[in-house]
């Protein structure tokens, strides 16, 4: 059964050394690595809203600390772990206090395949819109899926496919078409090896693309696929 939300399990699944240096650290390393190993390397990010859900879902399921004890770790995560800026934008300043991931749609998650088997295994042991806020690259994905598997969420190999394939694509980091490789096109944006070599070839014979016109006249690119995620994509 898990106890700890995939966001907080991939932070502290840290190598201890690499956690940044600052108010909350030791405090933060003491509560939430005291059950788990810390030993993956994480890229997940959240809003002040997101950590605060985070850690109050695992306080509620038995991480002990004073009040201030599970502030400190929010300060912490928040000013350590941010969302990422938006495309054109500097970092912010301060931590965020805003969603900034992808976001469900009114009547949920975005619509997409796998999406029902991403709501009905990874809601099983806690609540699946934990992952809003949230972001992360197909490897940081596939870690926290595994780390899930590992402590008992149930489903085939194709059930766990699929779901990292639904965060990667909903829940991903911007991806800059003009200068990702093809390989980091395919896995991040989830179109297939030829779709990603169609996006490179193009910009390598006609220049960087200018904005979303441009990608639209790659040959061999679906682009409806990428609609849903237009958000993400950068030029």
């Amino acid at each position: 059964m898990l106890v700890l939300a995939p966001a907080l399990l991939a932070i502290v699944s840290m190598q201890a050394q690499a956690l940044p240096e600052g108010p909350g650290k030791s405090v933060f390393e003491n509560i939430c690595g005291s059950c788990h190993g810390l030993d993956v390397v994480t890229g997940q990010t959240g809003t002040r809203a997101v950590w605060q859900d985070t850690v109050d879902s695992m306080r509620g399921r038995g991480a002990t600390g004073s009040d201030d004890d599970f502030k400190a770790i929010v300060d912490y995560l928040t000013k350590n772990f941010p969302p990422p800026a938006a495309p054109g934008q500097a970092p912010a300043a301060a931590p965020a206090t805003s969603s900034a991931a992808a976001a469900p749609a009114p009547g949920g998650f975005p619509e997409g395949p796998g999406k029902s088997i991403f709501e009905n295994t990874c809601g099983g042991c806690h609540g699946a819109d934990i992952v809003i806020g949230q972001t992360g690259t197909r490897d940081v994905w596939q870690d926290t899926v595994d780390s899930m598997r590992s402590r008992g969420a149930t489903g085939t190999d194709d059930d766990f496919k699929t779901i990292v394939d639904y965060l990667t694509k909903y829940f991903g980091v911007p991806v800059n078409v003009n200068q990702a490789p093809a390989k980091d096109l395919a896995s991040n944006l989830v179109i297939t090896a030829d779709e990603a070599a169609a996006i490179v070839k193009y910009r390598t014979a006609n220049g960087n693309f200018k904005g979303w016109d441009d990608l639209a006249k790659v040959q061999g690119l679906d682009i409806k696929k990428l609609d849903p995620i237009k958000s993400r994509i950068t030029f």
